[in-house]
C-alpha cells in the first residue's frame, strides 16, 4: 500500500514538473513573440510617419536621394524645425539602422560626417531580393517592382520587408513583417 502511494505521488510530481516546464516554454515563446511584434510596430510606425511626410530637401534636392534593396535615403522634417533632415534606413551586419543628418548652415548643407546612427532591429535575415522594393503605381505592391538602375523620380510606393530570426529554447524561428507606404509629396505626380 505504501509503495502504491509513493508511486502515485511520484507520478503526480513528474506530471506537475512536466506541466511547469511546458508552461515555462510556452510563456517564453509568447513573450518573445509579443516583444518582437511590439518592436516591429514601433519601427514601422516611425518608418511610415517619416516617409509619409517626406519632402524635397531644404537645399532643393528631390525627396529621394537614393534607393536600393538594402538602403533608402530621403528627406523629411522629423524634428519640427522647418528644415528637412536627411534620413537613411540601411542594413548593416544583420541589423536595420537609421541615420539622421540635420541640415545646417547658410546655404543649407547636409554634412554626412555628422550623421547620427540608431540601430532599430537586430537579427535580420536578409532575403536575396533585399529589404526595400519600390513601385511606380500608387498603392499596388502586387505589381512588378521598379528595376535597377532606378530613376528615383518614378517611386510612388515603398515596401519594406523584414525577416527577424528569433531563437526560443534552441529553436530558430523566422518571422516576416511587411508594410508599404506612399509619401504624400509624390502621391499625385
Amino acid at each position: 500500500e505504501i509503495m502504491i502511494t509513493v508511486a502515485v505521488i511520484l507520478v503526480i510530481f513528474l506530471a506537475l514538473g512536466s506541466l511547469i516546464t511546458n508552461f515555462s516554454y510556452l510563456s517564453s515563446f509568447i513573450f518573445t513573440r509579443i516583444g518582437s511584434q511590439s518592436e516591429m510596430n514601433d519601427v514601422f510606425l516611425r518608418f511610415l510617419d517619416e516617409l509619409r511626410r517626406a519632402n524635397a530637401s531644404s537645399d532643393g534636392a528631390y525627396v529621394f536621394q537614393s534607393a536600393g534593396t538594402s538602403s533608402l535615403v530621403f528627406f523629411s522634417d522629423v524634428i519640427g524645425n522647418s528644415n528637412t533632415e536627411r534620413i537613411r534606413y540601411f542594413i548593416d551586419q544583420g541589423s536595420l539602422k537609421r541615420g539622421l543628418v540635420v541640415a545646417t548652415g547658410s546655404p543649407i548643407v547636409y554634412n554626412t560626417n555628422t550623421e547620427t546612427i540608431l540601430t532599430l532591429v537586430k537579427n535580420l535575415t536578409v532575403a536575396s531580393s533585399g529589404v526595400f522594393s519600390y513601385y511606380e503605381t500608387g498603392g499596388d505592391v502586387s505589381s512588378t517592382p521598379i528595376s535597377y538602375p532606378m530613376d528615383v523620380s518614378k517611386i510612388r510606393v515603398i515596401k519594406i520587408n523584414l525577416a527577424i530570426t528569433e531563437t526560443i529554447r534552441g529553436i530558430e524561428l523566422i518571422r516576416n513583417f511587411t508594410t508599404a507606404v506612399t509619401p504624400r509629396s509624390v502621391l499625385f505626380q
